[in-house]
């Protein structure tokens, strides 16, 4: 059972209409890291009224806009600085990763394993407090695997190269 607390369900997928003009609040897609089951699910239930689209998503990150996953120019445009942190937190948490911490204890430290301490605390860390309104401490894991499609920089560094699939991050 859903209980919604708004005057109207749907959160932030649904439509509103003001004036005789409708505009949708929130996207209305799914993540690539959806539960196969649940895509297969989804695909038959509403057959050919299923859109698919590639994603064009933004983020705000550095007083700038930046395409969604990020194309390797704009990994680039990040700075010298913080592309060194964010391989450099990689490389150790990679090496460190060698001494097999399979489950990690919250979001964070799953985060913190896959692509490293600086790079989370730069950029996961504040987006999705901002998304969830919770600290990445306070949630669970299982988010991590739900909001992930590449599951490390390397990942993503190997998306990032002319040609890949851009799924989402």
């Amino acid at each position: 059972m859903v209980i919604e607390k708004d005057r109207a369900v749907g959160g932030l997928a649904r439509t509103e209409t003001v004036g005789g003009l409708s505009f949708d609040l929130g996207s209305h897609r799914y993540h690539p890291s959806m539960n196969t089951g649940e895509r297969d699910r989804l695909t038959r239930l509403l057959g050919d009224d299923l859109l698919v689209r590639p994603r064009r998503g933004g983020i705000f990150f550095n007083g700038r806009w930046l395409s969604f996953p990020l194309s390797i120019g704009q990994a680039f445009r990040l700075g010298p600085g913080r592309v060194a942190r964010w391989l450099g937190g990689y490389a150790r948490a990679r090496l460190a990763a060698g001494g097999g911490e399979a489950h990690p204890s919250n979001c964070r430290r799953a985060f913190e394993l896959a692509f490293g301490r600086p790079m989370v605390e730069e950029f996961y860390a504040p987006y999705l407090m901002k998304v969830f309104g919770l600290p990445l401490e306070d949630m669970s894991p299982e988010q991590y695997h739900r909001r992930v499609s590449s599951r490390s920089l390397g990942g993503v560094l190997r998306r990032l190269l002319p040609g890949a699939a851009q799924s989402g991050l």
